[in-house]
């Protein structure tokens, strides 16, 4: 899933901007912040679902 995000937003930042998406510095950085957030929420998601299936009163 995160290669297909990274890829689908490689190919529209080169749309948008009209060259090559991490060549320039901008949009290599929101390309990285950009995956830095989903993949913490990503982690956060995890480990609230773990923690909620380990808690769960039976």
């Amino acid at each position: 899933m995160l290669f297909a995000l990274r890829l689908g937003l490689q190919f529209g930042l080169s749309k948008l901007t009209g060259s090559a998406a991490p060549l320039h510095s901008y949009t290599h950085l929101v390309l990285g912040l950009v995956m830095l957030v989903v993949t913490t929420a990503g982690a956060w998601f995890d480990q609230w679902l773990i923690l909620r299936v380990v808690n769960r009163r039976a």
